[in-house]
Parts: structure tokens; sequence; C-alpha cells
């Protein structure tokens, strides 16, 4: 998938900065008629404007924190602004937290309803998510990565009701290469049967 410039735009504290400000402010009018569509290949082609929690709050949230901002997005007007999904980067699977399958499982803690019923309350509000995860085993925050695990994962990522899968360049390669682990993973969504975006960091 292409993911814009407005996504950096939109994480960044400097988006106020008095001399970026307006052309700020112009791209986010331009994009603001823009929904994500896609070319017949399955590639995303327009702008993709998500929320997401990593600059600001790490790994300091929760579901109810989560469910909170999918509110809030659509009463405070990001919504009508081009902001159509929420990007839950990090911190979702501790490492090692597999079942007997090797279907990843979720912090309990974090999301005590499970990701599913999270995902769903966010599609209610006309939310797209997305979830993050690497081509090693460990993804850049420490926690569960997908390698050896992309069929499952895909499976598990298709079945919580995921839109964008957002797999990061971390954790190794186990000697092999980073552009066939981001193969692998873009054919375990294809076989999956979900209309998921695959956004290779």
């Amino acid at each position: 998938a292409t993911v814009s410039v407005l996504y950096w735009i939109a994480r960044e504290r400097s988006f106020f900065h008095p001399p970026l400000f307006l052309f700020h402010m112009l791209a986010l009018v331009i994009a603001a008629c823009c929904t994500v569509s896609w070319d017949p290949s399955g590639t995303a082609v327009t702008p993709l404007m998500a929320w997401t929690n990593w600059d600001f709050l790490g790994c300091a949230y929760n579901d109810t924190y989560l469910r909170s901002v999918a509110d809030k997005m659509v009463a405070n007007g990001m919504q009508e602004m081009g902001y159509h999904m929420m990007l839950i980067q990090g911190c979702i699977v501790p490492l090692g937290s597999r079942g007997s399958d090797g279907a990843p499982i979720v912090d309990p803690e974090k999301f005590p309803n499970g990701m599913a019923d999270l995902i769903a309350y966010i599609h209610s509000k006309n939310i797209s998510v997305g979830v993050t995860t690497s081509i090693g085993n460990v993804t850049c925050e420490g926690f569960e990565g997908s390698y050896g695990h992309e069929d499952v994962d895909a499976k598990t990522y298709a079945d919580w009701g995921v839109d964008l899968v957002r797999e990061q360049s971390c954790g190794g390669t186990n000697g092999e290469t980073a552009e066939g682990l981001f193969q692998k993973m873009q054919a375990a969504i294809q076989a999956s049967g979900a209309k998921t975006m695959l956004y290779m960091d």
C-alpha cells in the first residue's frame, strides 16, 4: 500500500510550526476529499490518513483509550478532514505469546475484550484499523514478530477485522531477505481472503 507524506504530517509535532503550517493545511484540504482507493492490482493509489499512538503515547494505551480516540475522531471532525483509520502501533502481542496453533495472543491486560471486539467498535464509527508487526521474530518495540508465522498471523488479522497490516523490517531476517519476507506476508494476506492492505516499512 502507498502511504503518503500526509501520514507523517498527521503524527509530527512540527505540524503547527508557523513556516510549514499553511503548507500542511493545504495538503490536508486537498486530501480531505479523498478516501483510499485501489487499482486493479490491489495497490492503494490514494493517500491514507491515520491517527496513530506511537510518537505521543508509545505503549501507554489500552482498549478503553482507543475506544475514546475513535469517539473523538468522529466528534471533533477528524473524519471529515479525511482521517479514516486508526493505526495501532506496537505493544499488541507480548513476545512469545502464541497459542498451541501458533496464533498470536494479545496482551490480556491491555485488551481484555480481545482485538476483534475492539476493532468491531472502531468499525462501528466508520473508522478502519491497522496493526503493526515485523518481518523478524521481534518487533521494533520488543514484542512478538511474524517470522515463521506469516500464514497464521494473516489469518488472525483477518479474523480480528484488521484493514491494514504495517510490517516493519525489525527483528532480523534469519538469513532470508527482507524482500522475501515481505512477499511471504503479502502472499499470506492474499491467501486469507481478506482485503487487507500491507504497508511495508
